[in-house]
């Protein structure tokens, strides 16, 4: 199992108090930061009941998202290639069914600043 339950590190001297991960029964967990620097846990959970978890309390300013109400919705053939990677379909959701229905939720919707708050709204 590869658990991602940490803080960022962008964030972690925010943190009231480490964010530790727990297992019961106790495993042995190998941490890695993984491409986008985050902090990840790789471990073999046995058979039978098993939890894994952490706690934390993080100092934060409470401030709103920023807005941008003249944002671009850029096209997919003008998106920087480092961009690329986070479009592709995952093996944890049925891309098919997911794009459906999105279209479905959200074709309606202007482009842009319009459509990425609508977005947050139906999350």
């Amino acid at each position: 199992m590869i658990a991602t339950l940490h803080v960022h590190f962008s964030r972690v001297s925010d943190l009231e108090r480490p964010d530790h991960l727990v297992t019961n029964p106790a495993v042995p967990v190998e941490g890695y930061r993984d491409s986008f620097g985050n902090w990840c846990n790789r471990l073999l959970a046995p058979a039978g009941r098993f939890t894994l978890g952490t706690d934390a309390v993080i100092r934060d300013a409470e401030a709103s998202d920023p807005v941008d109400l003249n944002a671009v919705q850029h096209q997919v053939q003008h998106l920087p290639a480092e961009t690329l990677q986070f479009l592709l379909g995952s093996r944890y959701c049925e891309t098919d069914v997911l794009s459906e229905e999105a279209e479905r939720l959200f074709k309606d919707t202007p482009l842009g600043w319009p459509r990425s708050s609508h977005l947050r709204l139906c999350a």
